[in-house]
């Protein structure tokens, strides 16, 4: 069985609402995924798994994170549905 794997940026996976669904999830937990950001020119630095006392995001950026993410499923549907009916390889 062959596994492929495509490396994508630490951006792509926020941008698209990956990265809120992710910490969603993880926040049920009492964690989360951290971005670090540089406070000189704003560019990213790194990420990092942190213990969080907080628990889900507001309304407003629970609106923006599932418009992002269903607008990534939109734009990816075909190719998803595609790599759906390939696996197992």
């Amino acid at each position: 069985m062959k596994m492929a794997t495509r490396e994508r940026t630490w951006s792509e996976f926020k941008d698209c609402g990956l990265l809120w669904w992710a910490n969603r999830m993880l926040h049920f937990f009492g964690w989360a995924i951290v971005f670090e950001y540089s406070e000189k020119d704003g560019a990213f630095k790194r990420a990092y798994p942190a213990r969080v006392t907080f628990r889900g995001f507001d309304h407003k950026t629970e609106d923006e994170g599932f418009e992002k993410l269903t607008k990534h499923v939109r734009d990816n549907a075909n190719e998803l549905m595609e790599e759906a009916k390939r696996w197992p390889v």
